[in-house]
């Protein structure tokens, strides 16, 4: 079954078909609805607006190319005025304001990292040790955490592991002797203030946290 085309393209070559078929065999159509004449006046003005409408769109783009151009030279013109206005007032803001412009902001200086809180440290029967703090309240902005833990009463702080939340599990801890455990918030410019120690004894169960 033939569909009518729905394309301009095909459209338009149907047409210059049919005109053309009209026009040849007038003895087996001599009284077309719409005339021979009719119909070629209709596809000629098609063809000639279609035309227009390619021109106005090369048109079109020639002037949106015309205008990125004068606005990429205007945003140029406005940066070199920019640059000596800020020099010449030493990036004084209020002068700077005058002709719409301000002063760059100072970068704000990274701080230390407030003390993580209530650090709490519980083990289970397979030696198991669960650890959970709380994030600081205040100071710079936290990159990591830092545990580090020593043997009690009176061992060496060493590191035991890192990471960025506020948890940790260290697995299958010896229960030969009792350990003590801290955390620091950690960031570019140092560590915390160490949180409260948290003390698991040998005797498998977590002691009451020491400041």
């Amino acid at each position: 079954m033939p569909k009518f085309p729905t394309s301009q393209a095909q459209l338009y070559n149907m047409a210059i078909i049919m005109y053309e078929g009209l026009k040849k065999n007038i003895a087996l159509f001599p009284k077309p609805p719409v005339s021979i004449l009719s119909l070629n006046i209709k596809r000629i003005t098609y063809r000639t607006r279609l035309n227009n409408e390619v021109r106005l769109e090369a048109e079109l783009k020639k002037a949106v190319n015309n205008k990125e151009a004068a606005l990429n030279a205007l945003a140029e013109a406005m940066k070199q005025d920019i640059r000596y206005a800020e020099n010449t007032v030493n990036f004084d803001d209020n002068k700077l304001k005058l002709i719409g412009w301000s002063a760059r902001s100072k970068p704000h200086s990274l701080e230390l990292p407030g003390q993580p809180l209530e650090l709490k440290a519980d083990i289970d029967d397979n030696g198991n040790i669960k650890l959970g703090w709380t994030k600081p309240v205040d100071g710079g902005a936290v990159s990591f955490y830092l545990l580090q833990k020593r043997i009690m009463p009176d061992g060496k702080w060493t590191n035991a592991a890192s990471c960025f939340d506020t948890y940790l599990i260290l697995k299958e801890q010896t229960r030969d002797c009792g350990f003590e455990y801290i955390v620091y918030a950690v960031n570019k410019v140092g560590k915390s203030v160490p949180s409260n120690v948290s003390v698991v004894s040998n005797q498998l169960s977590a002691i009451s946290s020491k400041i």
